[in-house]
C-alpha cells in the first residue's frame, strides 16, 4: 500500500480551518465559551497534526487490504451494484479495475 506524496499534509491542513473558528472562540469575554473554544482548538490541532499526519498512515500501512473490509450483507451489496474491486492490484497498491470483489465474502 502506498500514499501520495500529500495524503497526510492534505489531511492536517483541513483542521486549519475549524481550528481557527475555535480559537477565536477563546477570544470571547465569557469564561465558558472562552474554555470550550480552548478545549475545541487543542483538540482539532491534535486531531489534525499526531492522527492524521502520523496515526492513521501507520495503521494503513499496517492493516493493507484490511482497511477496505467490507461486512458481508455491503459486499454483497457492491457486488450486485457492481461497485466490486478486483483483487489484482497495479504498482501503487490500489484495485486496477472494477471485477472480481475485493471485500470480504467473495465468490
Amino acid at each position: 500500500m502506498s500514499f501520495g506524496p500529500g495524503d497526510a499534509s492534505y489531511s492536517s491542513r483541513s483542521g486549519t480551518r475549524p481550528n481557527q473558528v475555535f480559537a477565536a472562540f477563546a477570544l470571547a469575554d465569557v469564561s465558558l465559551i472562552k474554555a470550550l473554544g480552548l478545549g475545541l482548538a487543542l483538540a482539532v490541532a491534535i486531531d489534525a497534526t499526531i492522527v492524521r499526519a502520523l496515526v492513521v498512515p501507520a495503521t494503513m500501512r499496517l492493516l493493507g487490504r484490511l482497511n477496505w473490509w467490507a461486512l458481508r450483507p455491503l459486499a454483497a451489496l457492491y457486488r450486485r451494484l457492481g461497485l466490486a474491486e478486483t483483487a489484482e492490484a497495479g504498482e501503487s497498491g490500489r484495485p486496477a479495475a472494477l471485477g472480481a470483489p475485493l471485500v470480504a465474502g467473495g465468490d
